[in-house]
């Protein structure tokens, strides 16, 4: 029995230490490693973390926060001229920055959301801006906050977040006679950052945002955001990522002028070799169209090779570079902004055109009315000896190194959906009404359009006629500085 006790009193004493005292020892600990994320936020060209107060305690600590532009990002801010009340009131609120509340939860075993065995946990929220119209909208809105997060540190330094926005619709307020009303159907996201911010992976959900105005607005339904990314450098990331919007819509007057509906995207950026990345994007949509023209089933997928890793990592560099300035300098106006740019992409293009770089087109296909376009190609820049990247200026010497090889079909009744347009666009023009054409006689008219267009082309040597597949192809060619086309050459100056 006696050795019983001594066990159970052994096991209490260590619970006492475990959720008793080494909190109070975490708590330096915590503080500690919240101050060199910020640190680390805050020397990201254009951005600022800024910890305003913090409340240590034994078994949690109070933190406020801030997180917005750096200070000279906020002077260009400030010299930006507000047209009107609603420019004045978001460019006050970027300027100020967003602040936030958290409660910190010291390890080694906190209860926030759940139990975690972790360093710290946080859990808080957006604190209200000291903006009247923010806040009249908020109480609008009918929530007590727009984003909260909790995040958790483990002991090997590993942190996860997830944040949270709820679902709200409310009309802006405003003294101007326009109206402005924002929903949103709330938004989800999880990220994990290992210790040495070197990987991360997040994702993100959102299901309805719409901003309408009495001119018009847009409506995105169905949101979705994955990502994966590893460091490459200090400036570049490695990775693979998806999007998905299930529909995008532009409003005019309450209706629909412009609609998108499935579009989805991928890329990959990966290290061909020591010195380049290779990276590829392809896209898909079900539909897209306005004004009763619509594209259906569009696919897009390309490739890029060959990217040079130094010349990128010098853009994106330098670029960033251009908004630090000294604090006794005043910042840059437009004009050298646009200068210096300019001189960036001269040096960093040099590096990147002479590892030749090749896009490549896997796929490009889509469907007009009941019609069907297919293209694929390669376009690359042939850089083996190239002293300057101002020398492409010249048509001649572009041509020299340039390599080109597209191939595209199209089938007839793409050619008469192409024709029709442009015929009601024409007579539209001269006041004549197709819409009152019977329609035996609107085909019949755009059947003789057709052919004589396509019969054009054909006798001019553009297009070549596949009459086993019903299509019209085109072959280009850019070889050893000669233009091609369907195996002849092309007498269009390039350039002209």
């Amino acid at each position: 029995m006696t050795r019983k006790r001594l066990t159970l009193t052994s096991l209490l004493g260590v619970v006492v230490i475990i959720l008793g005292v080494l909190p109070y020892f975490f708590g330096d600990k915590a503080r500690e490693t919240l101050e060199q994320q910020a640190a680390v936020i805050s020397d990201i060209p254009g951005y600022a973390l800024v910890i305003k107060d913090y409340e240590q305690g034994w078994f949690t600590s109070h933190v406020v926060f801030n997180f917005g532009f750096d200070a000279h990002t906020i002077e260009i801010m400030e010299e930006s001229e507000a047209q009107n009340d609603a420019e004045r009131v978001l460019l006050d609120l970027l300027k100020a920055g967003a602040d936030f509340e958290a409660t910190v939860a010291h390890g080694p075993v906190t209860f926030q959301n759940g139990l975690n065995f972790a360093l710290l946990s946080l859990e808080g929220r957006l604190k209200d801006i000291d903006s009247q119209l923010y806040q009249d909208f908020r109480k609008l809105a009918g929530v007590p906050n727009f984003l909260n997060f909790h995040t958790v540190i483990a002991y090997n330094g590993v942190t996860t977040a997830d944040v949270t926005s709820p679902a709200f619709k409310a009309a802006l307020p405003t003294n101007q006679e326009q109206q402005i009303t924002i929903e949103s159907g709330g938004l989800t996201s999880h990220t994990t950052v290992n210790a040495d911010v070197t990987h991360y992976v997040t994702e993100a959900k959102m299901p309805l945002f719409k901003f309408e105005a009495t001119e018009g607005g847009i409506m995105l339904k169905d949101m979705y955001l994955s990502m994966q990314a590893d460091r490459l450098n200090d400036y570049l990331w490695l990775g693979q990522g998806e999007t998905e919007i299930g529909e995008i819509t532009a409003l005019v007057a309450g209706k629909s002028s412009f609609s998108l509906k499935n579009l989805k995207t991928t890329h990959e950026i990966n290290r061909e070799s020591d010195d380049t990345l290779q990276a590829s994007l392809k896209m898909t949509l079900s539909q897209a169209g306005a004004g009763g023209n619509n594209v259906t089933d569009g696919i897009l997928d390309l490739t890029f090779n060959r990217l040079d890793i130094d010349g990128l990592t010098r853009y994106v560099e330098e670029i960033q570079a251009i908004s630090l300035t000294e604090d006794d300098q005043p910042p840059l106006t437009e004009e050298e902004i646009a200068q210096k740019t300019m001189d960036i992409i001269s040096r960093t293009g040099f590096l990147l055109a002479q590892r030749s770089p090749e896009m490549s087109i896997n796929s490009l296909k889509f469907k007009f009315g009941e019609g069907n376009f297919a293209g694929i190609g390669t376009v690359a820049l042939k850089g083996e000896g190239l002293k300057k990247l101002e020398t492409l200026n010249d048509p001649q010497t572009l041509l020299s190194r340039l390599a080109v090889d597209l191939t595209a079909g199209f089938d007839q009744a793409l050619a008469e959906a192409i024709v029709t347009i442009g015929m009601k666009q024409q007579m539209a023009g001269t006041g004549i009404d197709m819409s009152h054409l019977p329609e035996e006689q609107l085909q019949q008219a755009v059947n003789i359009q057709t052919t004589l267009m396509l019969q054009t082309y054909v006798n001019q040597g553009l297009i070549v006629v596949d009459e086993e597949n019903g299509l019209y192809n085109a072959h280009i060619e850019i070889k050893n500085g000669q233009q091609l086309i369907n195996g002849k050459p092309l007498d269009i100056p390039l350039g002209q």
